[in-house]
């Protein structure tokens, strides 16, 4: 199976695509699965705490 990433205007399960490749116009990609991509704010990670985890794990946080 391949995947490619679409516009998400163009992701309609069932609607057949022509892709353009290296060598040109590849006809007959069909849409059988969409997902989405985008993340709600209670979805994102907190970089804050994940730098403080990570620099606790490696022993690299500053003591004083």
């Amino acid at each position: 199976m391949v995947v490619s990433w679409i516009p998400e205007v163009f992701a309609e399960v069932g609607r057949v695509l022509k892709l353009k490749e290296p060598h040109g116009w590849d006809d007959g990609w069909q849409v059988r699965e969409v997902w989405s991509s985008r993340l709600r704010g209670d979805q994102l990670p907190d970089f804050h705490e994940l730098s403080k985890a990570h620099l606790r794990a490696t022993g690299d946080a500053e003591t004083v």
